[in-house]
């Protein structure tokens, strides 16, 4: 649950494809896939391009199934229930939103109630609308691409 003592954390990523957020959100889920409900709500369907990114890395089979599970397809609507599901039991959840401005947006309303203890907004830079001067003031934290 989500206590005065908790901050709810909001990063930001800037990516050039699919493939490009994959490979920066895989140690950063990879970290938090023992102790969080990882909910990835995305514009696009994903499952496989990173079912192909999960074949070509190097980590545990059991670390890939539980990273290829986690539903990668842009089954929005299903995820966003089993979230406020899961927030009325006073579960905390991550998020990751993935799209072009608008959707983040929009989902972002459906989902304002939620008990949600970390957010990720991943931003493709081949969005006409998005505006990286309003992105940089914004955000204070930005994921990057890490060693896996």
């Amino acid at each position: 649950m989500v206590t005065k003592e908790h901050k709810k954390q909001e990063e930001c990523l800037i990516c050039v494809s699919d493939y490009h957020l994959e490979m920066i959100l895989i140690p950063y889920i990879k970290e938090r896939l023992n102790n969080s409900n990882i909910i990835i709500l995305t514009e696009n369907n994903l499952e496989e391009s990173i079912k192909t990114l999960l074949e070509k890395i190097n980590l545990s089979d059991e670390v890939k199934n539980n990273i290829f599970n986690l539903n990668w397809k842009a089954e929005n609507n299903k995820k966003i229930e089993y979230l406020k599901k899961i927030s009325k039991q006073e579960k905390n959840a991550v998020v990751i939103i993935n799209g072009k401005i608008n959707f983040i947006n929009n989902t972002e309303e459906q989902i304002n109630n939620c008990s949600i203890i970390e957010k990720v907004k991943c931003f493709h830079i081949s969005d006409p609308n998005l505006n990286m001067e309003e992105v940089k003031r914004k955000y204070k934290s930005f994921l990057n691409t890490e060693k896996i």
